[in-house]
């Protein structure tokens, strides 16, 4: 999918009968993550605030930034994915910036501060 190519090369590759198949093949696997991987490893219903405050909120972040130990930091950060022109004349007005003058989608993503013990950099609640 990260490559874009069309269902017709997928299908050649997978050797599936028609476009058709790969179609259904993607909507039974984007149904399946949503159903099982999603829920339970993304997201903020996932894991509960004071498993956040006990296990992936450092030293470091408590000393400098919380005043009591009841307390959470929570990082939101922004970004711009610029995304070519779309054929579908709904989704191009909706992504047109008039500040950038480009087509772009904007992403954010949730984390705790400096959280390591599961992850290096961060634990993202996306």
């Amino acid at each position: 999918m990260h490559l874009g190519l069309s269902n017709k090369v997928l299908a050649s590759i997978f050797h599936l009968q028609d476009k058709r198949s790969v179609s259904r093949v993607i909507h039974s696997v984007r149904k399946a993550m949503m159903s099982d991987f999603v829920q339970h490893y993304l997201g903020f219903h996932h894991i509960n605030r004071q498993t956040v405050i006990d296990h992936h909120t450092t030293a470091i972040a408590k000393e400098l930034l919380l005043n009591t130990p009841y307390q959470l930091t929570l990082v939101i950060d922004s970004t711009y994915l610029y995304v070519q022109k779309s054929t579908n004349n709904e989704f191009q007005r909706r992504s047109y910036s008039l500040h950038k003058h480009r087509n772009l989608v904007k992403v954010s993503g949730e984390s705790d501060l400096f959280s390591s013990k599961y992850n290096k950099f961060s634990s993202f609640l996306l």
